[in-house]
């Protein structure tokens, strides 16, 4: 599993069934057609995506975010305060649900309104520019962000969210 491949997933899953080529999606998330193949080829062997329906298998998705990925991909902080995007319990989706010491935020210089915080680096470089395109996106990867860097009521919370974002789509 490669950093890009939970960005891809989701994108995918945000994306829905509509036509999608690799140049596209790349697009979407600062990626090259190549590497996003190659990402959409480890989800399908990992059996987050269907190859015959060319879409996430959801349930397993949310089984891997929720019980694995915080463990492959850690939580990785710098040590200044940075401006970027608002994530984790600092979110919109987030911030109604959890309570959190402190503003956590992607760095990001290129955040038009950008907010000062504590930087969380986020699993993919990739993620603050296409959380800036895509609401569902920005919002699951907040709730990634919940599961990676809070204790268990947090986690608690940001599996229902992921679930209903996720599922419901």
């Amino acid at each position: 599993m490669h950093p890009q491949d939970p960005a891809i997933g989701i994108k995918l899953l945000t994306h829905g069934p509509t036509s999608w080529t690799f140049a596209t999606l790349g697009d979407e998330l600062g990626l090259s057609a190549s590497q996003t193949h190659a990402s959409y080829k480890r989800l399908i062997a990992a059996d987050l995506v269907s190859a015959d329906l060319r879409l996430p298998i959801k349930r397993n998705l949310v089984e891997f975010i929720t019980h694995g990925l915080r463990y492959v991909f850690p939580a990785a902080w710098s040590s200044a305060i940075d401006t970027g995007i608002p994530t984790a319990h600092s979110s919109s989706e987030m911030k109604t649900l959890l309570k959190g010491e402190g503003t956590v935020i992607w760095p990001w210089k290129s955040a038009s309104k950008g907010v000062k915080g504590r930087a969380l680096q986020p699993i993919h470089k990739c993620v603050p520019l296409a959380s800036t395109k895509d609401a569902r996106f920005y919002a699951i990867f907040a709730a990634i962000d919940s599961l990676r860097i809070g204790g268990a009521r947090e986690r608690g919370v940001a599996q229902e969210v992921l679930e209903r974002l996720i599922l419901d789509l």
